[in-house]
Order: structure tokens, then C-alpha cells, then sequence
């Protein structure tokens, strides 16, 4: 298998177990990305690894192939930046307006992103320069 390939395939699987990470805390409580808009990341890490392994896989992706690879990272990385900016938006809506009850204060002072967002997200944009970047994984040279 091409080095190019089996770096992307490696970077869909910590992708997809990025997923199954908790994307968010609150009160110590972890929601993991599976259990809700993460499964679109899911389905894009899934579809990233079935097109690694089409066609011949000693060569470095084809010219369609590195398109379609970037769009499903980009879109891997969508989903977590999505649910990262509506978290945030959400949680200052909700401190304003319970900016007057301390147990209200003291609970949102409790919710987090937590790691397996940025992983997620970063996976994704890995896997997007790692398909344009095709120089890196030359024999060649």
C-alpha cells in the first residue's frame, strides 16, 4: 500500500474514534460525538477510508480520488465546528440569561468542549492537506 494512502487511512481511524470520544461535558457528564452531529463525521471518515482502498493502492491517489478525499475531510471537519460554534453561542445565551441565579451561573460555568471535538476536527483537516500534498509522499524525489 502507498505511504500517502495508508497515512490517510490511519488518519480516518483515529478520526472515527475521535468520534466515539466525549465532544462535550457538562457537569462532568460526557456526550460523545456519536450521539449526535458527529455521526455525519462518521459516515465521512467511513467513506474516506473505502475510496483509500479503491483502485490500484500501490500508486498515490488519483487526481478525482484527492478531490473527493479533501471534500469528505472538509466535511469531517465541518460537523465539529458546527456543533464547536453552536455550543458556544448556546452556552453565552445562556449565561446572559441566568446571569442573575448563581446555581444557573455555577452549572454553565460546568460545560466544556472537551477533547475528542478538536481531534475529530483535526483529523479531518489532516486528512484534506494529506490528499493535496501529494509531493510529501513521493518516491522519486
Amino acid at each position: 500500500m502507498h505511504t500517502q494512502r495508508l497515512v490517510i487511512a490511519m488518519a480516518a481511524l483515529v478520526g472515527l474514534f475521535a468520534c466515539t470520544l466525549p465532544w462535550l461535558k457538562v457537569l462532568n457528564q460526557g456526550i460523545p460525538g456519536i450521539e449526535g452531529d458527529g455521526l455525519f463525521s462518521v459516515i465521512a471518515f467511513v467513506v474516506i477510508l473505502v475510496l483509500v482502498f479503491i483502485a490500484n493502492k500501490r500508486q498515490l491517489l488519483s487526481t478525482g480520488l484527492k478531490r473527493t478525499v479533501l471534500i469528505f475531510g472538509l466535511l469531517a471537519t465541518s460537523f465539529p465546528m458546527f456543533v464547536f460554534f453552536n455550543f458556544q453561542s448556546t452556552l453565552s445565551d445562556t449565561k446572559a440569561s441566568l446571569a442573575d441565579n448563581p446555581f444557573g451561573s455555577l452549572a454553565m460555568s460546568a460545560a466544556s468542549v472537551a477533547p475528542g471535538l478538536y481531534l475529530t476536527a483535526l483529523m479531518g483537516l489532516a486528512i484534506a492537506f494529506l490528499a493535496v500534498k501529494s509531493d510529501l509522499f513521493d518516491r522519486s524525489a
